[in-house]
């Protein structure tokens, strides 16, 4: 990346004309601030429908994407595509990489449905007029794998980020970030289907990649750390998790700044591993800022906002206050069915962890909500389930229990 950067910037001191690569090369490299700048000065003055402000206003909705400002970024996305429709060009990369950029902030917003529909939609254009081995379709079948993944739709996306592998492994090179990327997805949905083991190679293969390509500052390099924390707690391996989650917490507040969504997702990380040490008091205030910041970036009914609002439930619930403690649960199980349906895995498991606490309550909820946890759980991800296994039993004792 040090390379193409000092060969881009040669070219525009050369000949400003070549700005184009330069500012991509700007938010590949995580100078964010530098790359807007420069997108904002090329913005034409008053009416311009050409393709080039097109490109314009998608490299701008991509670098506000990066930055967390996701609404702004979806309403340029979807300016870039309506110049592209009106210039008749929607058949070509252009118009597809605007239909995939627009997919990932949609995603973002908790909106996966749509998403899954553009990528979907790029995928054709892709494969009409690009071909199958063009790296773009590799990009747009790492963003479905994604929104799959969300969606609770493990196997699908774990065959679209596999497709993808093959594609970028062969067209750009297993050494490319892009390639990391869909690495570090695939690893993603292996941790929610249990496989622990490959899912550790494949993060371990993913900072690799990116502490060569993009530097260990980067905010990329930090996600990536934060995802192998998440992993290694779920191993119990708290100690090794709690090192890299706080190397992930500086390097994304450094590279982001305090208000971005990722920033939060890392706090979230730390004050889980803080929890499930028993030590709530110092996770309780971690949460609360990585909330109140994911409120703001994607507001009060996202569906990321689940599994905070569920660990929030745990650990005020385990500083005994468990009505607070439901509070936080009911809520997380709302927007959880609003979003998901009854029969994902997470809606699964916000309803467990609601039943334990209207158990704690004396609740007689509790047992109609074990009854509908135990169901989802059975549909969502099976018996053998690593994460079933231990929540079942312990419903099912409760149900005993009440009975």
């Amino acid at each position: 990346m040090n390379v193409a950067y000092g060969w881009a910037k040669n070219a525009v001191d050369a000949d400003p004309a070549n700005w184009k690569l330069f500012a991509r090369i700007l938010g590949e490299r995580g100078e964010f601030d530098a790359a807007e700048s420069m997108l904002r000065r090329q913005l034409p003055v008053g009416e311009d429908s050409s393709k080039a402000h097109a490109w314009i206003l998608r490299e701008l909705g991509r670098v506000l994407h990066q930055r967390g400002r996701y609404k702004e970024a979806e309403m340029l996305l979807r300016q870039s595509l309506a110049l592209l429709i009106q210039a008749a060009d929607t058949h070509q990369l252009q118009y597809a990489a605007s239909l995939t950029e627009l997919a990932m902030v949609l995603e973002k917003l908790g909106r996966y449905t749509e998403a899954e529909e553009l990528l979907r939609r790029a995928l054709a254009i892709d494969e009409e007029v690009l071909g199958i081995q063009h790296p773009h379709r590799g990009i747009s079948l790492c963003g479905l794998g994604l929104v799959l993944k969300w969606q609770g739709r493990y196997a699908e996306a774990e065959d679209s980020l596999r497709r993808s592998l093959v594609n970028l492994g062969q067209s750009i090179g297993q050494q490319h970030p892009y390639y990391a990327d869909s690495l570090h997805e695939l690893a993603s949905v292996l941790d929610r289907r249990g496989h622990y083991v490959e899912a550790e190679d494949l993060i371990r293969q993913t900072l690799a990649i990116r502490e060569r390509a993009l530097g260990l500052r980067h905010p990329l390099y930090g996600a990536a750390l934060c995802s192998l924390s998440v992993l290694l707690e779920t191993q119990g391996r708290y100690t090794e998790a709690a090192e890299l989650v706080r190397q992930s917490v500086g390097i994304m507040q450094h590279a982001l700044g305090s208000e971005h969504p990722d920033y939060g997702g890392a706090l979230h990380q730390w004050a889980k591993v803080l929890a499930v040490q028993g030590r709530y008091s110092e996770a309780e205030p971690l949460l609360w800022q990585a909330l109140e910041i994911a409120e703001r970036a994607l507001g009060p009914r996202n569906p990321q906002l689940c599994v905070m609002l569920a660990n929030l439930g745990f650990i005020v619930t385990a500083s005994m206050r468990p009505q607070e403690g439901e509070s936080f649960l009911l809520r997380a199980a709302d927007i959880a069915r609003e979003a998901w349906g009854l029969h994902h895995p997470e809606t699964a498991q916000c309803l467990g962890s609601l039943a334990q606490i209207q158990s704690i309550l004396r609740k007689h909820e509790a047992v109609s909500t074990a009854r509908q946890a135990i169901d989802a759980l059975q549909d969502s991800l099976g018996e053998e389930h690593p994460i079933s296994k231990g929540l079942l039993l312990r419903l099912r004792s409760m149900i005993e229990r009440e009975a």
